[in-house]
């Protein structure tokens, strides 16, 4: 057994995992329009954000920051701002080093290209198109002029239904 299939199959399982634990659980691997994929709005500040806009990717602080990089405070930065709280404090330091990794992600990509070697690597998305997981993925994608990508396509677990 290679080592690259060891890694796989743990991402696979601990992304599943991760799902259970949210309450989810993986329906089908599928490719799917990027701009069908709908992003959920966590807070004021992004809505704020949207003024009237679609809610895709192509409206997202992330996407934004990627395809229009500035000096000083980035879209990106200011979401993040947004949503400091108790439990996660966000300093500026650690949005700083959120912001550097999307870029060395869009950089991966376009370099490697995306590839999907498990369920994990993949975006994962409700039936409705609403995004769980991946939004930097998504980010670079759309960014880097993808208009197609893998999914996978989760739905909620039945109440009835054991762990």
């Amino acid at each position: 057994m290679s080592l690259e299939f060891l890694d796989s199959f743990k991402r696979s399982y601990h992304f599943r995992q991760k799902m259970l634990w949210r309450g989810l659980e993986v329906l089908r691997p599928d490719e799917w329009p990027i701009n069908n994929i709908i992003l959920p709005i966590p807070n004021d500040w992004w809505e704020n954000w949207l003024q009237g806009r679609e809610n895709t990717i192509y409206n997202s602080p992330h996407y934004y920051t990627l395809v229009h990089p500035i000096d000083g405070k980035s879209a990106y930065y200011y979401w993040q701002l947004s949503i400091r709280g108790i439990d996660h404090p966000r300093p500026d330091e650690w949005i700083r080093g959120m912001e550097a990794r999307l870029f060395r992600l869009r950089t991966n990509i376009s370099t490697f290209g995306y590839k999907c070697k498990c369920v994990a690597d993949r975006i994962a998305v409700m039936e409705d198109g609403l995004l769980v997981d991946g939004g930097h993925r998504l980010a670079c994608l759309a960014a880097l002029g993808y208009t197609r990508i893998p999914v996978v396509i989760l739905k909620e677990r039945h109440a009835n239904h054991k762990r």
